[in-house]
């Protein structure tokens, strides 16, 4: 199941479309990336709502506030 995720009740364009053993699959306007454990480490025993708690940042940019983290996806 996909969530759209809300910030501030606006869509924030970002989904977070899977949370599997290795790794994540987000959705941006651009398309699908998969963000593997071995590149992203911090999201390996992260809670689950860290991870939904993601926004765009520019065109391919995401940004999760709880991790510090500023990745562009390109």
């Amino acid at each position: 199941m996909s969530n759209l995720l809300k910030t501030s009740g606006s869509n924030t364009l970002v989904k977070v479309l899977t949370i599997t053993a290795n790794g994540i699959l987000l959705s941006i306007p651009e398309g699908d990336f998969f963000l593997n454990y071995k590149d992203y480490p911090w999201f390996k025993n992260a809670q689950i709502n860290h991870v939904f708690d993601v926004e765009m940042e520019g065109d391919h940019a995401v940004r999760w506030k709880a991790f510090y983290i500023l990745s562009d996806i390109r």
